[in-house]
């Protein structure tokens, strides 16, 4: 959203702290069957795109990310000709940026372990602050190291 110039990095960053106070109500596995909808679920779900993102840009020196998956997973699922699964997915990541994505979907997605919030942030320069009241602030961190600076730069710049 804020590569295509529908929402300003400081929107965004407001967006996803929301993401992660939704995210941190959800109290089972994202993939647990139920009938539990709503904000929690949604926000893992878009915090999971978010932590695709963040591995991707990493992995490919910011030159490649979510976008790039979806065109894979598309292709691979002949345009949404039929519906896809997790190997589908798991097949566009490698396409787009080899690596443990296996072992990234066992541990989040299908298991347990809260999402690896901190580590995803860090390693596109930014970070979360908490306060009083559970309240979730996200912003650029000044200390970051230069290679986490410039993912963020291509991470909100994508399409500049």
């Amino acid at each position: 959203m804020v590569s295509g110039g529908l929402n300003p990095a400081g929107g965004f960053y407001a967006r996803l702290a929301a993401h992660v106070t939704n995210y941190r109500q959800l109290t089972t596995a994202l993939e647990s069957p139920g009938t539990r909808k709503g904000p929690p679920l949604y926000s893992g779900g878009a915090l999971v795109a978010f932590l695709w993102d963040t591995k991707i840009r990493e992995a490919t020196h910011g030159q490649r990310g979510v976008g790039d998956l979806l065109r894979a997973l598309l292709d691979n699922t002949g345009n949404r000709a039929r519906p896809y699964a997790w190997s589908d997915i798991q097949a566009a990541l490698e396409c787009v940026a080899p690596g443990d994505w296996a072992e990234f979907h066992r541990r989040y997605p299908h298991g347990t372990e809260p999402l690896p919030l901190t580590e995803a942030l860090t390693r596109v320069g930014l970070h979360m602050a908490e306060g009083d009241g559970g309240t979730v602030r996200i912003e650029p961190d000044p200390a970051a190291a230069e290679s986490a600076q410039a993912l963020r730069r291509a991470f909100i710049d994508a399409s500049s």
